[in-house]
């Protein structure tokens, strides 16, 4: 018998104002066998204010024609990246039990 494998997805996406105020955002969907998890999460600085906040729902995202976007209805965020650079991945591990490939879909993006 085969067993199932283990997939972990994790999106990382941030936003960077010209006064220093920042936002980052972190979905991850696990899979392995039966077990099924979502989380996501926001990290927002905001002057000399950090305040972090995280949610077991599902978080809502898509990608097409260098466009990201995403939306975390418990945390109340949405947004869209679009892209200025090419995308790019890289096997970044690999054996014969399986692999981790790094997919960056936008290593520079506007924020909208």
């Amino acid at each position: 018998m085969e067993a199932t494998p283990f997939t972990l997805v994790k999106w990382y996406m941030d936003c960077v104002a010209d006064s220093g105020d920042a936002v980052i955002l972190y979905c991850a969907e696990l899979r392995w066998r039966a077990v099924h998890a979502t989380y996501s999460s926001i990290l927002s600085v905001n002057g000399r204010l950090a305040e972090s906040r995280s949610s077991m729902a599902r978080c809502r995202l898509s990608s097409a024609g260098g466009q990201i976007l995403v939306e975390l209805p418990r945390l109340g965020v949405s947004g869209s990246w679009q892209a200025s650079a090419a995308p790019f991945q890289q096997t970044v591990y690999e054996d014969a039990s399986g692999s981790v490939l790094w997919n960056c879909l936008q290593p520079r993006a506007s924020f909208i």
